[in-house]
């Protein structure tokens, strides 16, 4: 018991609503990861068929994709990381700020 002392497996430390709020994300991550992936699969099915509409769809996602501006989307891109990295950062440098 020595060993696990000021670790997050201590027993004695556990925070139950932290544990819930842990164990929540888990969860709805994992849900959504699951759920985007099947609805992925769908759509990849259904634009394969050679039914009328999915031909006209996937014409008309092709003539999208080929009219999608490079640079702009490439910009957008890099803000995007951006952020996310500076959100990053800014929850990293929470946990350094003492509690009153």
């Amino acid at each position: 018991m020595e060993k696990l002392q000021g670790s997050w497996l201590d027993p004695t430390s556990l925070d139950l609503f932290e544990f819930w709020r842990w164990m929540l994300a888990v969860v709805c991550t994992v849900y959504a990861a699951i759920v985007l992936i099947r609805s992925a699969w769908d759509w990849c099915e259904f634009l394969s068929g050679r039914q009328k509409a999915a031909v006209v769809l996937r014409r008309y996602i092709l003539l999208q994709l080929l009219r999608l501006r490079i640079r702009t989307f490439g910009v957008e891109i890099a803000k995007i990381i951006i952020l996310c990295a500076l959100f990053i950062q800014l929850v990293q440098i929470h946990r350094y700020i003492p509690a009153r």
